[in-house]
């Protein structure tokens, strides 16, 4: 872990696997009961240690690179409908990433929630083209999970499902 933000989700994932709870005293503020707003992304870590059995440094040192494969792969499927899916997926790995503004290179609740763009994208593109009743649901439930990830995400999904539907 490079950012004090994976850190963080260590810190707050390794304390739900303690606790078997979504609250939980905060491993950083001990007199605090913790129930973070983006518990969904400290699940998430939390499952794929227990489930893969890695260590958490060996966790931080692979998932960057599988985030970053997700991402490309998702936006070259969104993309390919349209006929631009090898470009866009080659630009996926220019997206900036530092310690300022953060990015796919760091295995944090705004990386992880930027797999939800293009599926997104994707799921709205198959509504306009077959029928939007079970879609609609599928993106409901899309929306649902990303406020639990990355509440800020969640909020730029919904307007870009609002305009995509209104327009």
């Amino acid at each position: 872990p490079l950012h004090v933000d994976e850190w963080f989700a260590i810190g707050h994932a390794q304390t739900t696997l303690e606790y078997s709870r979504l609250e939980y005293p905060n491993p950083y503020s001990p007199w605090e009961v913790s129930f973070h707003h983006e518990m969904g992304f400290h699940l998430l870590l939390g499952f794929l240690k227990t489930v893969t059995g890695l260590s958490w440094m060996d966790l931080y040192r692979f998932a960057p690179g599988v985030l970053l494969a997700l991402l490309a792969f998702l936006t070259y499927a969104f993309a390919h409908r349209s006929g631009f899916g090898w470009a866009a997926a080659l630009f996926v790995p220019l997206i900036p990433t530092s310690a300022r503004t953060l990015g796919p290179a760091f295995v944090v609740p705004v990386s992880t929630a930027m797999l939800f763009i293009p599926v997104t994208l994707l799921l709205l593109q198959t509504m306009e083209e077959e029928s939007q009743g079970k879609s609609l649901w599928l993106l409901l439930v899309l929306i649902g999970g990303t406020m639990f990830i990355h509440p800020p995400t969640e909020l730029a999904i919904t307007i870009l499902a609002i305009l995509y539907l209104a327009g």
